[in-house]
């Protein structure tokens, strides 16, 4: 950044202090010239409050506490000064007009922290999470926002995506050296680490609690999805096309026409799943049919059973009420 930025940083009205905060190449030139350190001298020692006297040419404007927070070791990892004077928006107003006329300019809402992300001080997550912490109106919107500024949803995204790309690399050494690595390696290599991580996302996929957790849903939807194309990769190349296909529409079906939440969604899909399955397989085993077909067709006759059921209930409330 070449220019410098300055603002007032604390909430207008009357208090007992307010904040001037200066940011840029150009920081400590500004508090050279319009601080004057009782007992002391420039340059100030760096994180240290000093006390003096706001200056205008020989005039005092207020008596106040500053710091110069030199880069890197800074919220924007430049150059920082901060002037706490006496609270009012006249003192404040004046302090940052001697900031601007001394070669400043006032920063836009929000460009301390959009600095600090851009010279990577923080990254994206956690700048959403200030103005989170900034507008918190509770205990759990304050700890949410607090748990995604230092680093949990950035810490639980860097986990998913690492291994999303160890899974990835594995399908990519089974599709390009087939001769050396089986499907059936494979797949008892990677299908405990897929269900691993769908369970790890699958219990973050409550989206308000997840967002309270300081979960970026977003993201692990991205994340979801592509962990879903994966699983989908492997699997028709195992056992086919047509299974896979209708393994993913069936048993969720029959779980949407039953459950009452997500996460009731997601485990009855599983319970059906395992149903068809079993079912089907044991059906196939003793009647000599195909397992693939027979899966299916399990699921398809339980889906219209449910469907047949549900409708049936639902017309005799209708008759009672």
């Amino acid at each position: 950044m070449s220019d410098t930025i300055a603002a007032i940083a604390t909430a207008p009205g009357q208090g007992g202090i307010a904040i001037v905060r200066v940011s840029g190449d150009m920081a400590e030139d500004i508090l050279r010239r319009i601080f004057r350190p009782v007992g002391g001298k420039h340059p100030l020692p760096t994180h240290l409050l000093t006390y003096g006297y706001i200056v205008e040419d020989t005039e005092r404007i207020d008596e106040c506490m500053a710091v110069i927070m030199r880069a890197p070791k800074s919220y924007t990892r430049e150059n920082v000064v901060e002037f706490q004077l006496h609270g009012g928006g006249c003192v404040a107003q004046k302090v940052l007009a001697l900031c601007l006329s001394s070669g400043a300019r006032l920063a836009q809402p929000g460009e301390f922290t959009r600095r600090a992300f851009l010279n990577g001080r923080i990254d994206l997550s956690q700048a959403e999470a200030v103005m989170d912490l900034i507008a918190a109106q509770g205990e759990q919107s304050r700890k949410a926002a607090m748990r995604q500024l230092t680093g949990g949803a950035s810490s639980f995204i860097r986990k998913a995506a690492d291994e999303l790309y160890a899974i990835q690399a594995g399908v990519a050494a089974c599709i390009d050296y087939p001769e050396e690595i089986s499907e059936e390696e494979a797949a008892s290599d990677l299908a405990p680490r897929i269900a691993h991580l769908a369970k790890t996302l699958t219990d973050a996929c409550d989206e308000r609690a997840a967002r309270l957790s300081g979960v970026p849903v977003n993201v692990v939807s991205t994340i979801f999805t592509m962990l879903t194309a994966v699983t989908v990769a492997i699997a028709a190349r195992t056992v086919g096309a047509l299974i896979v296909s209708s393994m993913m529409v069936l048993p969720v079906a029959c779980a949407m026409q039953l459950a009452r939440s997500y996460r009731g969604t997601v485990w009855a899909s599983i319970g059906f799943a395992e149903l068809f399955t079993i079912s089907g397989l044991v059906i196939a085993y003793y009647g000599g049919l195909k397992p693939g077909g027979t899966i299916v067709l399990m699921g398809v006759v339980c889906l219209i059973g449910i469907l047949i059921v549900k409708s049936a209930v639902e017309r005799r409330q209708a008759k009672k009420a």
